[in-house]
């Protein structure tokens, strides 16, 4: 499975095989916000192309903000047969406590003369009322354009060959009971113009074509007062909070 990075310097948190969320420290509240692919589905997928926004937030070390894609398949259902590739930037408060690029995913190869690569950080940001800048993600069987790849032999059950579904969105994590801003911080509610976006979104099948995802997909918000997601439209939604903005 090879990993690739385009259009900007990023920070990428990547966690792969069973246990992937051991690293993240206990906190008071954790709030999600994304698409995924039906679990129901008996779909394959074998990658995942994607567009994100990127932005730089003002997090106390008491929080966290993490806009990614995961890729995952579930095994037999018990928790140790889960396997897991999660990529993405973050903006981290936590820095002392989490753990994530290369010094604890499992079995990651980096390329050499890579031009970037996992822990890189983004230095053009996106402004909520100005100009955004993004970065394209792609994760792929078996392509040569590498940052790093994983060996399909660190995977348990049917990842090594494929992911049973792919969710993406944003997700925060506080110990504190203040707010922590998603992304861009404004819902996409008032303005959709000034919260975080996901586009191009594009799932990879078994003979290795790229198919935009122009169909809407079912979402999870902990709390859509707060954190929210739109609807995809023609490949891209928006999402974020908990702010709202004044038009």
């Amino acid at each position: 499975m090879a990993v690739v990075a385009a259009a900007a310097c990023v920070v990428l948190l990547l966690l792969t095989g069973n246990g992937c969320d051991a690293a993240r420290p206990v906190t008071t509240s954790d709030k999600f916000t994304n698409h995924q692919t039906p679990r129901e589905s008996d779909q394959a997928y074998y990658g995942v192309i994607v567009t994100m926004d990127v932005y730089g937030l003002h997090l106390s070390d008491e929080q966290s903000s993490v806009s990614s894609v995961w890729l995952r398949d579930e095994g037999d259902g018990a928790l140790s047969s889960h396997n897991a590739i999660e990529i993405g930037w973050e903006t981290d408060g936590f820095q002392k406590t989490r753990c994530h690029n290369t010094n604890c995913t499992v079995g990651f190869q980096p390329a050499n003369g890579a031009p970037i690569g996992l822990g890189d950080v983004i230095q053009t940001l996106s402004q909520p009322k100005g100009l955004k800048q993004n970065i394209t993600l792609k994760v792929i069987k078996d392509d040569l354009a590498l940052i790093g790849r994983f060996p399909r032999t660190i995977f348990t059950g049917g990842m090594a060959d494929r992911a049973s579904g792919i969710r993406f969105g944003g997700y925060v994590s506080t110990r504190t009971t203040d707010l922590a801003p998603m992304e861009s911080g404004y819902l996409p509610t008032t303005d959709v113009m000034v919260a975080a976006s996901i586009s191009n979104i594009q799932f990879i099948d078994r003979n290795g074509q790229a198919l935009v995802v122009t169909q809407d997909l079912p979402t999870y918000m902990s709390d859509p007062n707060i954190y929210a997601v739109t609807p995809i439209v023609d490949g891209r939604f928006f999402y974020g909070g908990p702010l709202q903005s004044s038009v």
